[in-house]
């Protein structure tokens, strides 16, 4: 097979206050590597993305990408809500030459329904990586505790609860069971989730975020604003199972690379008051295998940058090679 080229772009399109840094704004987490000069929030995302968008107008016009049998693909990364906004270059929709080129769009928040061929789910950064010492390691790694009895939570959650399904996974809140899902340290039911990235408080059994993922054999990760959640990252970097409530949401990567069911449980949001039901379907065995290819896939493809770049890379090869790039099925 000839060699291809992937041109990732060496200006900001990934617009976003939180990306990667939670709580840092535009400014804070604007790209400075390189001596680029940094971003202020001033006119706002789509004032940048303006001046932005002439230049991948005059990318996508170079010889190397102009030539759709060419051995180039374009790389855009875009950290909107639902994916990119009606306006937006990045929409393949508001400009077509997206679709008369080989270009990848990847999107922390898009649909399914809403992307191309090429385009890929972008990884949400671990605001809060579970920093998980060498026995913890081992057990998921050699399944050493199959019934999980080194984690006494069955599935738990802390968060703000703006969005209905948020709400319903209130009502599965019983210590005693070992499902907890309660709101922030200090908080209320609709308490923002600002305080995450700095404080590490919340209102659990042990007052620790991190901690409480590392005692939990399910993690929830329901879709809240947007329909991506950090969760779903940390949840994976502290060997927890991600239970996913986001109908709809492409995740990461693509299902060429991995099989996110084999990995997470998605539950339609609908169905959240009947989380524990699917859970209880799944046998020791299941959960032990899950857990361990769960937290190898974060440390190779999602527990820092250069992986996300891999695995990006290592699903549009598979694409060429023929193999599948849809989404994963769940």
């Amino acid at each position: 097979m000839r060699p291809h080229i992937y041109v990732f772009f060496d200006m900001e399109t990934c617009y976003e206050d939180n990306y990667p840094q939670y709580g840092l704004g535009v400014t804070g987490n604007s790209d400075r590597d390189e001596g680029r000069v940094h971003i202020t929030s001033s006119g706002g995302m789509i004032k940048h993305l303006h001046e932005v968008c002439p230049f991948i107008d005059h990318a996508l016009d170079s010889p190397l990408l102009s030539d759709p049998n060419g051995g180039a693909t374009l790389v855009l990364f875009d950290c909107g809500w639902q994916g990119p906004s009606a306006w937006s270059c990045l929409n393949r929709e508001h400009n077509p030459k997206l679709n008369e080129r080989r270009v990848s769009v990847v999107s922390e928040s898009a649909r399914k329904d809403r992307v191309g061929p090429l385009d890929l789910g972008l990884p949400p950064p671990a605001i809060h990586p579970v920093p998980l010492i060498e026995a913890q390691e081992a057990a998921i790694l050699g399944c050493l505790n199959e019934d999980g009895d080194d984690r006494p939570y069955l599935f738990s959650f802390t968060g703000n609860f703006r969005h209905a399904v948020r709400q319903k996974l209130l009502e599965l809140h019983d210590p005693p069971s070992g499902v907890f899902v309660h709101h922030h340290f200090g908080g209320t039911w609709n308490t923002s989730s600002i305080g995450r990235g700095k404080l590490d408080q919340f209102a659990n059994a042990d007052g620790n975020y991190t901690k409480l993922l590392s005692q939990s054999k399910f993690a929830g990760v329901p879709r809240g604003d947007n329909l991506f959640s950090y969760r779903f990252t940390e949840a994976l970097s502290g060997g927890s199972i991600p239970v996913v409530f986001a109908d709809g949401w492409l995740l990461p990567f693509s299902g060429a690379l991995v099989d996110w069911s084999s990995i997470a449980v998605f539950i339609p949001e609908d169905r959240a008051a009947h989380t524990l039901d699917y859970l209880a379907n799944l046998t020791a065995s299941q959960r032990c295998g899950m857990r361990k290819k769960g937290y190898q896939f974060y440390k190779r493809y999602m527990a820092d940058s250069n992986g996300v770049i891999h695995g990006i890379i290592e699903s549009l090869e598979q694409a060429r090679r023929g193999e599948t790039l849809l989404p994963s099925k769940h």
